[in-house]
């Protein structure tokens, strides 16, 4: 079906079923990082089924073969030059989105990078604080070791 990602698998031995993930067609998904690799990727995807899909990423050049790449293949895209550092910008790029496809309704956010250790050798109290200020936590992740 156009639009539906039905990409979760169930086996229960030999049973194999498709299961609805969630409806994308006419649903306006910005996706940071849409240039190259996953966020390219998951543009892609989305916009095979169905889905109006705006690219996010600094490099104007990367985002306009992109664009060309899956509105070639029939699918439905754009593009915001945005780095995800600057936080003004963020409101601007969304503005600027919602101006040709309309409210978005998701997103994906593939940007920025972590300057953190790796998760095995941070505590669990420095896990919690790389995904949210502590005012904001509402429970402790189960991937978070004491």
């Amino acid at each position: 079906m156009a639009g539906l990602v039905t990409r979760c698998v169930i086996s229960r031995e030999t049973d194999l079923w498709e299961m609805r993930v969630f409806e994308v067609a006419n649903q306006h998904v910005l996706v940071t990082s849409g240039s190259s690799g996953f966020g390219h990727h998951f543009a892609r995807l989305l916009a095979s089924n169905s889905a109006r899909v705006t690219l996010a990423a600094r490099r104007a050049e990367a985002l306009s073969s992109a664009v060309s790449e899956i509105n070639g293949s029939g699918g439905k895209a754009q593009s915001v030059v945005l780095d995800v550092t600057v936080a003004d910008k963020v409101y601007v790029a969304m503005a600027q989105a919602e101006a040709t496809f309309g409210p978005i309704h998701a997103g994906i956010n593939n940007a920025g990078v972590a300057a953190s250790p790796p998760s095995i050798r941070t505590s669990a109290l420095g896990q919690r604080g790389s995904l949210a200020p502590p005012d904001e936590i509402r429970h402790q992740p189960p991937f978070c070791r004491s």
